[in-house]
């Protein structure tokens, strides 16, 4: 029985701690979207916005090019 988790727990790795195979696998397979609610996205918005505000570059290029595909 589910004790109702509405996020699973995760880790947040840096780029050194995992093979460039494996990232590019993660990118490769990552689907956008919108579910049309917001709440409850805290720790998900938290982690954006750190990268946001670090300016990791393919975070950066990624943000870019989901601007222009929206």
């Amino acid at each position: 029985m589910s004790r109702g988790c509405l996020l699973p727990e995760h880790n947040v790795f840096s780029r050194d701690r995992i093979s460039k195979d494996v990232e590019d696998k993660i990118v490769n397979s990552l689907v956008l979207i919108h579910g049309g609610i917001s709440q409850d996205a805290g720790p998900v918005l938290e982690m954006v916005t750190e990268k946001y505000l670090l300016r990791y570059k393919k975070e950066w290029l990624a943000r870019k090019k989901a601007g222009t595909l929206a």
